[in-house]
């Protein structure tokens, strides 16, 4: 038996394990999407690709150095994008960037290698035997603490299920415009040094147009998922998770039983009906849950940042829904229309042309110049939303929502409070704009509707 051991421990045992541990890690942050064959597959990719490096190795006289610096390069591979910003918030920085990570990580990898060739080869079994304990351990606790996490979602579950909602006051069609980080007026006077003229514009067309009201998340993807699901002080607890539930969505699920036809222009699925177009900003099944804060996401980001595909997407959108609103339809409809504007990369102007430079990084760039793209941006999405109105022919019939998502996540001087603040403007022809002075969140709008 002890041979045996022995001969377990003369083995890079570890290694597999860690891959075990990362997918089991993954995989407890939302059980909801997990997926046996693709769980199996990536897996065994891993085993397979160790092998392989393993077996070179062996090949080239090279294994008698040691191979724990491969545990290393997988932990980068893994986890590394996530390790900056998780580094950031522990020293308290603006930003500790990647490229002085990866170098730092590179010259411990350098370090080790040439340390191990060093010590001797019991020395080396103990250091196996102590990796393999405790990736068998931490896996364990990671599964442990997975069940707990999973019976938390089954009580969510329960309680959107319980959530009830009344019928509509009137079956009018519904238009929600939805501008991502858009923030109140209060907000754009206080850190931006901006009147906004839609608030205005807005009123002159009887619209109730809040000055400060707050969303229950600066998340997208948790603002809209409470939205969505009629859950006004609950988030999901993880982005996979509320993706999940945005696919159920109570709210679309009470429409459809009241004869809407429900209309998404968005880039996440909601309820039944699938994304518009594929951005991918968030994990919505278990391949990117997988995915997700690995050095596969961070280098698809890095390389389609040039590509402009979240302008594209606007772009589409706004096109689609002017040809939409004009369109007749024999049941009344939801238009969910959701824009990635004001929200950072800044393409373009208050004219709606491109940005010479482009601020994609708020924090990255001086406060002056975030002020000016991101007020042009604001008048831009103005534009656009006036411009959509004015091609509904017959918009005095219908209830029709502008708002944020969230507010401003930038220049917040230590106020976190002011990122919730966002925009929110209602035309509900009938009712007067005393019967929202109790409004508080934008995800209580719903039931101001019905």
């Amino acid at each position: 038996m002890e041979k045996a051991i022995n001969n377990l421990l003369a083995k890079p045992v570890y290694i597999y394990i860690f891959g075990l541990f990362f997918l089991v890690s993954k995989t407890v942050l939302f059980f909801g999407a997990f997926q046996l064959s693709v769980f199996v597959g990536f897996l065994f990719t891993y085993i397979l690709v160790n092998f392989l490096l393993i077996t070179i190795l062996k090949k080239f006289e090279l294994y008698k150095y040691g191979v724990s610096w491969v545990l290393l390069l997988w932990i980068i591979f893994f986890y590394g994008p996530t390790w900056p910003t998780s580094i950031s918030l522990l020293l308290k920085t603006d930003k500790f960037y990647f490229k002085y990570f990866a170098i730092a990580w590179v010259i411990i990898c350098l370090f080790y290698i040439w340390v191990s060739s060093l010590i001797s080869y019991q020395i080396k079994q103990t250091v196996r035997l102590f990796f393999t304990v405790f990736l068998l351990i931490l896996t364990g606790t990671t599964i442990i603490t997975g069940i707990y996490s999973y019976q938390q979602e089954i009580k969510y579950n329960d309680y959107v299920k319980s959530r009830k909602i009344p019928r509509l006051k009137s079956k009018r069609d519904i238009i929600w415009i939805l501008l991502d980080e858009y923030a109140a007026p209060v907000n754009l006077r206080s850190q931006f040094g901006f009147n906004d003229p839609l608030v205005d514009s807005l009123k002159a067309k009887h619209f109730f147009v809040t000055d400060s009201l707050t969303s229950r998340n600066t998340a997208t993807i948790h603002s809209i998922n409470s939205l969505f699901n009629l859950d006004d002080s609950i988030p999901a607890s993880d982005y996979i998770q509320a993706a999940d539930h945005l696919k159920k969505s109570l709210w679309v699920n009470a429409l459809n039983k009241q004869g809407y036809t429900f209309i998404n222009y968005d880039f996440l699925n909601i309820s039944t009906k699938s994304k518009f177009q594929y951005v991918h900003l968030f994990p919505d099944n278990y391949k990117d849950q997988i995915l997700h804060g690995t050095m596969v996401s961070f280098m698809d980001d890095f390389f389609n940042r040039g590509r402009k595909k979240i302008d594209v997407y606007n772009q589409t959108v706004i096109d689609s829904v002017l040809h939409k609103v004009q369109e007749k339809n024999p049941s009344p409809y939801f238009i969910w229309c959701h824009l990635l504007i004001p929200h950072p990369p800044f393409y373009r102007d208050a004219a709606g042309n491109f940005n010479s430079t482009i601020i994609d990084e708020p924090d990255k760039a001086s406060a002056n110049d975030v002020r000016k793209q991101y007020t042009n941006y604001v008048l831009y999405s103005n534009s656009v939303v006036l411009k959509i109105l004015n091609t509904i022919p017959d918009w005095k019939n219908k209830n029709i929502i502008i708002s944020g998502d969230h507010g401003a996540r930038m220049l917040q001087e230590n106020d976190m409070k002011r990122s919730t603040r966002t925009f929110a403007a209602i035309y509900y022809p009938g009712i007067s704009n005393k019967d929202f002075d109790s409004l508080k969140f934008m995800q209580q709008i719903p039931f101001y509707l019905h």
